[in-house]
């Protein structure tokens, strides 16, 4: 059973005392870097076959040995580093050799080490709450939004802040919404972000429906900052390759989520009496820490807490968002203590259906009709 959450991977490994890493690339480099910061001595770094291994120049001069070169030490647990699209193969044979007490994560938990272990942030903001498309269920709420700009002041404030508490280093930042192109000044959050954050990614995600209408200055403020322009296709009646004709005029290549146009949305049912055990759906859930949200000043490991607020308003019920839902900027000491917090299961998680989840692709696209129900079963 794969691992999905760091939290539920340091549960996992709480008084092992030595362990085997299977696998030498870069994912077996990265772990390696979490167990010693854990704490937790690495045995033996192995692969089925030495001309297999991808050998990682950050494995900290660990040798590399066989599954038979290791034969002895079969009762050892066995951290299994690789990708996820190998994983199962790869626990199958190692229980064949004789090895059954594994340990093995899932994509997501490698996405969640890497940012705890290398603290390079990455996060995601609406400058804009509402859209243009009115998308049935949207789980960012922006189809029952009402019309909500982020103040590019404010937008400052947070960033400065982020910036001191890693050192101005970060992985990604993606600028959303709603639809983000629907800000007067949508541009100018690229020219922020780049004074805090110099280098690592910056992206600006959009349905591109306005892209054909947008000023050449939001183009040439792109280019300048070194964006990126992503655009879900939604099927709709608008012209993608004339976008990608006028954003190429101006030096700016257009990046797709998906060569097809959506057919189905992405669906998590909200359960409005908060009864769900809010700690095993943070450990289970697929979103913990891979969407995280910065909403006036405190940053959210899902974007659901954050941004619920228009669902509330429009249905008139009350989902309380608590403090601990998310962190404050502001009152952690440093980084250590903010990512430390991130990793806590939030209170929150009590109001997600986790057992009627529908993952992506199940939901058909269609604008919304405004009914409960959308978010709810």
């Amino acid at each position: 059973m794969l691992i999905k959450t760091i939290y539920e991977l340091r549960k996992r490994i709480q008084g092992i005392d030595s362990i085997i890493v299977y696998g030498a690339g870069y994912v077996g480099a990265l772990i390696l870097s979490y167990l010693q910061q854990e704490n937790i001595k690495i045995s033996n770094v192995i692969v089925t076959k030495k001309s297999d291994a991808r050998i990682c120049k950050d494995m900290q001069g660990y040798s590399i040995e066989t599954l038979e070169e290791v034969q002895t030490k079969r009762e050892s647990p066995v951290f299994v580093a690789v990708s996820e699209k190998y994983n199962s193969q790869i626990v199958k044979h190692l229980y064949e050799n004789g090895f059954y007490n594994i340990i093995s994560i899932s994509d997501s938990c490698v996405s969640q080490i890497e940012l705890f272990s290398d603290k390079l942030l990455y996060f995601q903001t609406h400058i804009v709450d509402h859209c243009n498309l009115k998308c049935r269920g949207c789980y960012h709420f922006s189809s029952l939004a009402e019309e909500k700009f982020l103040s590019l002041d404010e937008f400052e404030k947070d960033v400065s802040r982020l910036s001191s508490l890693f050192d101005k280093r970060m992985k990604e930042i993606m600028l959303l919404g709603g639809e983000p192109l629907l800000h007067p000044e949508a541009k100018d959050f690229f020219a922020v972000a780049r004074k805090y954050f110099p280098n690592g990614k910056l992206k600006m995600l959009t349905n591109g429906l306005l892209l054909l209408n947008i000023e050449p200055s939001f183009f040439s403020t792109m280019k300048k900052t070194d964006a990126e322009l992503w655009v879900t296709k939604y099927p709709v009646n608008f012209d993608y390759r004339a976008a990608e004709k006028r954003a190429l005029n101006y030096g700016i290549e257009i990046h797709y989520f998906n060569e097809e146009p959506v057919r189905t949305l992405g669906h998590q049912p909200l359960d409005l009496s908060g009864g769900k055990d809010y700690v095993q759906n943070f450990r289970k859930c697929y979103r913990a820490n891979q969407c995280i949200d910065l909403k006036h000043g405190k940053l959210y490991p899902c974007i659901i807490p954050a941004e619920i607020e228009p669902f509330c308003k429009f249905f008139q019920v009350n989902i309380p968002v608590l403090e601990d839902d998310g962190v404050d900027i502001y009152s952690v000491s440093d980084v250590d203590d903010l990512l430390e917090r991130l990793n806590r299961p939030m209170p929150f998680c009590r109001f997600c259906n986790r057992e009627a989840i529908e993952v992506f692709g199940a939901q058909p696209w269609e604008r919304t009709k405004y009914e409960i129900e959308e978010w709810t079963v």
